[in-house]
């Protein structure tokens, strides 16, 4: 009489196939949730891409004006905290020069012992050895004390100066003055930011930021 075979038990995993095992499940979820990330990420795109054509207008196949698109601005305060501790010499940057302008920003400071750099929405480099009083508006710095200042053969300059002078306010550029340590300071009315400037690692000037919309208004100006 024959002994009856008994059904063959499946053998017991290792303990490294049992690792393979849970690798391949890990492996299996993650593939799991990186199909769904990219699901929402082409659902994002999709939303994005709608939301730039609405803004640019291509939707109704044009393009909107580019002056309605507004760029970065910065605050008076923002922009003198962006240039404070910079070297003489290198106070700002073309392209800063430029998002000043957008911003609607005067920057003043000094340069050497005889001038006043004004950059932003006016681009000058104005001549006051010693010191100087200036008068200031929204459309900038006029670069003359005085009638008599003016140096030209045309009238128009002096009645442009006559007319913006009844409303600027003054701008005073002071060389070296008593109870500061910079050579270069400035004194205003008019809401301001201020940022230092070193030279060799000396305090040289203490520059200014005016917004133009706290300046008078003029015709042609910024604002």
């Amino acid at each position: 009489m024959t002994t009856p075979k008994k059904k063959p038990t499946a053998a017991k995993k290792s303990s490294v196939d049992q690792e393979l095992d849970c690798i391949g499940d890990d492996i299996a979820s993650l593939r799991g949730h990186m199909r769904e990330i990219r699901e929402s990420l082409a659902h994002h795109r999709t939303i994005l891409a709608i939301n730039l054509a609405l803004i640019f207008g291509l939707n109704r196949g044009r393009r909107l004006p580019h002056q309605s698109i507004n760029p970065m601005k910065l605050t008076k305060e923002q922009f003198a905290a962006r240039l404070s501790g910079r070297e003489y010499g290198n106070e700002i940057t073309r392209e800063e020069e430029k998002l000043a302008k957008e911003s609607g920003l005067f920057v003043i400071f000094g340069y050497s012992d005889d001038n006043m750099e004004v950059r932003g929405l006016q681009c000058d480099e104005l001549s006051c050895w010693g010191g100087k009083l200036f008068l200031m508006d929204s459309r900038g710095v006029l670069p003359w004390g005085s009638a008599s200042d003016i140096e030209t053969e045309f009238d128009e300059e002096v009645r442009d100066f006559l007319d913006r002078k009844q409303a600027a306010v003054k701008l005073e550029a002071c060389w070296c003055k008593d109870g500061t340590e910079a050579a270069w300071t400035y004194e205003t009315d008019v809401p301001h930011a201020t940022f230092n400037i070193y030279e060799d690692g000396e305090l040289f000037c203490i520059g200014l930021v005016i917004d133009s919309k706290d300046l008078p208004q003029i015709e042609g100006g910024a604002r």
